[in-house]
């Protein structure tokens, strides 16, 4: 099923002609500009004989791995009273987070603790992405922060 899914795309857009020969292109805005890595993947488990396609697409495509993304900037955003009420986000904030410099606590009313990771993507637009982290221990978030947050 995958794989006709995949073909007729490909056809659908003339990437692919009836004998199922790559017509790659050399423009990633062709085709490969919105499509994610995970797709290019798909491809290449269902056609490994479109190895120009998958070249390309690989070449084009967004969406890295999660693990891989690394942000620009972070915010934690929290009601002060999670400090007094949480001592792992008091540990964090207290030991942790001032060796972060691209780190900035901010202090809100009535809001759960957040981290609020930004980045720019390929269109140089901001992309962010929240994270409650009101169960994470302070470890927890050192370790995420470190893993994520480009130095």
């Amino acid at each position: 099923m995958r794989s006709l899914v995949i073909v007729s795309l490909l056809l659908a857009i003339g990437h692919v002609s009836a004998d199922d020969k790559a017509k790659p292109t050399e423009k990633c805005e062709d085709f490969f500009e919105e499509v994610e890595c995970t797709t290019c993947d798909l491809i290449e488990k269902e056609k490994p004989e479109l190895s120009e396609l998958i070249t390309l697409c690989r070449k084009c495509c967004s969406g890295v791995t999660e693990a891989a993304q690394k942000f620009d900037s972070a915010t934690f955003q929290l009601d002060a009273k999670h400090k007094m009420w949480q001592p792992e986000i008091a540990s964090f904030i207290d030991d942790h987070a001032p060796s972060f410099k691209k780190l900035k606590i901010t202090y809100e009313s009535y809001s759960r603790p957040t981290l609020i990771m930004k980045r720019k993507d390929k269109n140089n637009k901001t992309v962010s992405e929240k994270i409650t982290i009101s169960s994470w221990k302070s470890h927890q978030i050192a370790d995420y922060l470190k893993d994520r947050l480009s130095q």
